[in-house]
């Protein structure tokens, strides 16, 4: 199932923290049934259950009222919410606070997960399974605890997979979902009666939740059509929903007629508890202390993804953050290897020169940093292996490095200018041998290349070029920092 999300914030007051949703065109699932303008509600301070067989599209729905689906069609949500109390207390987790998280229980880590969502105090709050891997017990204080949440103000919904009888009794609402389609959206208490009316009899002392699962999967006999009529009829009619859309202004694209806010703009818009100094500071902590527990980093995208969705910080501070935790490792390995060779091969030592020799290698680390988080993001890591040194090799093949300047063929030197290996190389080259050098030691009867000046002259690099090849360097670096965050913004 898939459908479109334009979405907005209204804060309207101390009865905040309605959600309401419809798809305006199809809603299937990925089964065979064919959704058709799916529609509901879940309401402030109700804890809120999702119910239905696999396939019926549980969990994809709760992706997209989160946004963390990309959908196709058409819909609205419409969020309202305002602040709870501490989140320590309200979840219980008083005598864990000076735990490692390896040594917390299921439900403890459980809890700490639904803590983790609340530090940007959202109106609506939205889990897939919170209660998976968890045993009984654990899994009545987890709903408990969301209950408690609900309670609060907030908007609470759950993915649940057949929950106990008792756990059922914890929900106030559940939406019940059958390939794609909406068979009841109502009070608890009150699913039992409706699935009656339609001809679904739940037998005395049975479990609520496995009657509805046998209804939602047809292996009960009754009469669908009704339920699916009376669910679309419990929530808006048509017309209201024009309504809430022509109030919202929201064009068939997602967008507002004068292209104001795309759904990236809409998310970074949203009210923040903390500054981006803050943000940054605590990003940049938390990145150094990844960095110092697993200097080898997994792949953070899938994580920057869910957490930038879900407000817990904007963009340009994780950005920012994550370049200044990574770049020193880099630098590190760069200068141990840079260091020995300059000083082993017998280099000029004038502080100039070293200074200009390290400034090119800082600038290529970076170049090559951006290049590769470039590359990551557009191609995928597992296609970027391949991709980068694919495109490594043609940066050093026109860069006069392999083959000279003035032996490369007309049609081709332009391309020279497109790498930007050759900035760094011809600006090395310059201040090793330029800046008029003396002639080099050299114990041979004949030696061509005891003039600096002809060791440039060989490699044809004009030693006027060297504040280009700075500026060359620094173009790249820009070029590449942009192509990086238009491609993270594009796809997240």
């Amino acid at each position: 199932m898939s459908v479109e999300m334009a979405r907005d914030r209204l804060h309207t007051g101390k009865d905040s923290g309605n959600l309401f949703f419809h798809t305006l065109h199809s809603f299937a699932s990925a089964g065979d049934g064919d959704g058709n303008n799916l529609r509901g509600s879940f309401n402030a301070g109700r804890l809120s259950a999702i119910v239905g067989p696999s396939g019926a599209g549980k969990s994809t729905l709760l992706n997209i009222l989160s946004g963390l689906k990309k959908p196709s069609n058409e819909s609205i949500l419409l969020i309202n919410g305002e602040k709870v109390e501490d989140i320590v207390q309200l979840l219980g987790m008083e005598k864990c606070l000076h735990n490692h998280v390896e040594k917390l229980s299921g439900g403890e880590r459980k809890r700490l997960a639904i803590g983790e969502e609340l530090i940007t105090n959202p109106p609506v709050m939205i889990f897939d399974e919170p209660t998976s891997g968890l045993d009984s017990v654990s899994t009545v204080q987890v709903v408990r605890h969301l209950k408690d949440l609900a309670r609060s103000g907030r908007t609470v919904i759950c993915v649940i997979h057949q929950p106990s009888s008792f756990v059922l009794e914890l929900f106030d609402d559940i939406y019940v979902l059958s390939d794609g389609q909406c068979l009841y959206n109502g009070s608890v208490e009150d699913i039992v009666p409706r699935f009656q009316e339609a001809g679904f009899l739940c037998p005395q002392y049975y479990n609520r939740a496995d009657f509805i699962l046998e209804v939602a999967s047809q292996q009960r006999q009754g009469n669908r059509e009704l339920l699916l009529v009376k669910a679309r009829d419990g929530v808006k009619t048509q017309q209201s929903i024009a309504n809430s859309l022509s109030s919202l202004n929201i064009s068939r694209n997602g967008m507002t007629p004068d292209g104001s806010k795309d759904d990236l703009q809409l998310i970074e818009s949203f009210s923040h508890p903390l500054s981006r100094w803050k943000q940054f500071y605590i990003l940049l902590s938390r990145a150094y202390l990844c960095n110092h527990r697993e200097p080898v980093n997994p792949s953070e995208s899938k994580i920057f993804h869910r957490e930038f969705l879900n407000n817990r910080y904007t963009f340009f501070p994780y950005f920012y953050a994550k370049i200044l935790a990574d770049l020193p490792i880099l630098l590190i390995c760069s200068f141990a290897t840079l260091i020995p060779a300059y000083y082993m091969s017998g280099q000029p030592t004038e502080s100039y020169k070293v200074f200009f020799v390290s400034a090119l290698i800082f600038l290529l680390t970076v170049n090559a940093f951006f290049c590769g988080c470039a590359v990551g993001i557009i191609f995928g890591v597992q296609m970027g292996i391949f991709i980068l040194p694919s495109i490594s090799l043609l940066m050093v093949m026109y860069s006069g490095f392999l083959i000279s300047y003035n032996l490369i063929p007309s049609y081709l030197k332009p391309l020279s200018y497109l790498s930007f290996v050759r900035y760094y190389f011809e600006g090395l080259l310059q201040t090793i041998y330029g800046f008029d050098r003396e002639d080099l030691d050299c114990e041979g009867v004949s030696c061509f290349f005891r003039s600096p000046k002809k060791i440039l002259e060989n490699l044809a690099i004009d030693e006027t070029n060297y504040v280009w090849d700075f500026v060359g360097s620094f173009i790249w670096i820009v070029a590449l920092k942009l192509i990086t965050i238009f491609a993270l913004r594009r796809q997240y």
